[in-house]
């Protein structure tokens, strides 16, 4: 499971209701990651109103940049926390594809798309709910293979790359406009 948020996480700034957070680690501590944290968490915060305008998001969410625990995991998104987290160590088209990923899931999750809820009756009966446009899911995703086909995943996976292209530009954009000032 990932840890969603630590008591030592840096605040780099909130904008359009994004918080970016970095893990201590990633940077301060990590000194071959740093450089990369630290660009991502600012050029992350510079386009805070684009992603609003390209996701729709729920009205306050949080990006936290740090390690994730498995190498081939570059990131996760939490409905309950409102979080994504977002593992720096890739190369950099590979993170912004991550955080495109993720925000296809926390839009997903905001419109009501995807559900993954527990219920507790009145007798303390525990159901999970788990639901792709109100059809149950029905696998776990345990093996690659069958997470790579709950259907959630599917709708990411294809998204992602056209939409960590349009970050990456909005981004240069945002860089070279912010130098003519």
């Amino acid at each position: 499971m990932a840890q969603f948020l630590a008591a030592t996480d840096i605040h780099i700034g909130t904008a359009d209701g994004i918080k970016i957070l970095a893990s201590r680690d990633v940077y301060y501590v990590d000194r071959y990651i740093k450089s990369q944290a630290k660009q991502l968490a600012k050029d992350l915060l510079s386009v805070t109103s684009f992603l609003r305008a390209m996701f729709d998001l729920p009205d306050t969410l949080t990006i936290r940049i740090a390690k994730t625990k498995g190498r081939t995991n570059c990131g996760v998104y939490s409905n309950g926390y409102k979080t994504a987290i977002i593992d720096p160590r890739g190369g950099r088209k590979d993170t912004l594809e991550t955080v495109a990923h993720e925000l296809v899931h926390a839009e997903q999750y905001h419109t009501g798309r995807l559900v993954h809820d527990v219920s507790i009756d009145k007798h303390n009966n525990v159901r999970f709910i788990n639901e792709w446009e109100g059809k149950p899911i029905n696998s776990k995703g345990r093996t690659y293979n069958s997470y790579r086909n709950l259907p959630h995943e599917i709708e990411a996976f294809a998204r992602q790359e056209k939409l960590g292209s349009k970050i990456a530009k909005a981004i240069k954009w945002n860089a070279s406009f912010t130098k003519k000032k």
